[in-house]
């Protein structure tokens, strides 16, 4: 009699077993998005600082994995050797790819370009001074953005570099490291 009992209400509680079920199949409520969630990043270099020269950078992601940067600064370099200042300018564009990750977090290969300006200022050895140049450097690097906005990016590569001078019409052209380390942050 009780093997009939239990065989009974275990019968009798399969037809309401799929019911249950079906009403506890969990939702994914904080599921993150896939792909990168920024779209523009403001970034500024803390190295240039200390020249002092301002550098701004803003950065748009034009697909998950293909940004496009423009670059702008201003500021003075102390001449070695003098006590006179050197006024310079700098525009410039970058294009950056993703080779692993996406904007928001991953590995860059890119290529800057970087037109400078510069000029000495009145009263000094350098007064009267004039040139410009122009860096075309291909990179390597990283960048990381925090899911809250701060962004961090790190850039390293060869610089190829031609400069003229104004003034006599020199130029001249040389092979340096281009070092980027910005921090900022992205919407």
């Amino acid at each position: 009699m009780l093997r009939l009992l239990v065989a009974t209400i275990a019968l009798a509680s399969l037809p309401a077993a799929p019911a249950i079920a079906a009403d506890t199949v969990p939702v994914a409520v904080d599921a993150a998005p896939e792909g990168p969630s920024h779209v523009v990043s403001i970034l500024t270099s803390p190295v240039h600082f200390v020249f002092p020269i301002v550098e701004l950078q803003g950065e748009l992601r034009v697909t998950p994995r293909f940004a496009i940067a423009a670059l702008v600064g201003a500021g003075s370099v102390k001449v070695e050797d003098s006590s006179d200042r050197v006024s310079l300018w700098e525009a410039g564009v970058q294009f950056i790819f993703d080779v692993v990750g996406d904007f928001d977090h991953g590995m860059q290969l890119g290529v800057e370009t970087l037109y400078v300006g510069l000029s000495g200022d009145d009263g000094g050895d350098f007064s009267g001074l004039s040139g410009q140049g122009l860096s075309v450097s291909p990179f390597v690097g990283y960048k990381i953005i925090a899911d809250f906005g701060l962004t961090f990016e790190a850039q390293l590569g060869p610089a190829f570099v031609v400069a003229r001078d104004d003034d006599s019409g020199d130029t001249g052209s040389t092979i340096t490291a281009n070092l980027n380390l910005n921090l900022g942050w992205s919407f």
